[in-house]
């Protein structure tokens, strides 16, 4: 994790509901790792120039062993309306796709999506190498 949001402990279903109204939620911090990644930074900072960024979200690098699954889900509606999702391809081969809804792909190394995470998504890596991605959340009017 690059940036992720700061942990909340709420104890009542009350404090969760309240929680995920308020704009509390959407506030992500730098992790120690992001200072010592500094790779990272362009990338981020570029990919925000080019969509307008208004707002960062979370960073994350996610890697999938070769064989290996994340299965299918979908990520918190407003999380999903607040974010839009980008996925920068940093190391992946052929046999590792996504699928997302009705559609499954493969996302070429050195590309970046759009990514809808509000629909049901799941990664098959059936690829001979870790498949990388950079993960980062950017809040945009464009839509």
């Amino acid at each position: 994790m690059l940036r992720f949001p700061v942990k909340t402990t709420v104890e009542t279903q009350k404090e969760l509901e309240e929680y995920g109204k308020s704009d509390g939620q959407h506030e992500n911090v730098d992790q120690p790792a992001y200072a010592k990644l500094t790779e990272a930074r362009p990338i981020v900072f570029g990919l925000m120039s080019r969509v307008q960024g208004e707002r960062l979200g979370r960073v994350m690098i996610n890697s999938l062993r070769p064989g290996g699954t994340i299965f299918p889900h979908a990520d918190t509606p407003a999380h999903c309306e607040y974010y839009t999702r980008f996925h920068c391809v940093l190391q992946t081969s052929p046999g590792a796709v996504i699928r997302c809804g009705d559609e499954t792909i493969h996302m070429p190394q050195g590309t970046v999506w759009w990514f809808n995470n509000a629909l049901e998504h799941e990664v098959l890596n059936g690829g001979t190498v870790d498949r990388i991605h950079m993960v980062i959340d950017i809040r945009t009017s464009l839509r």
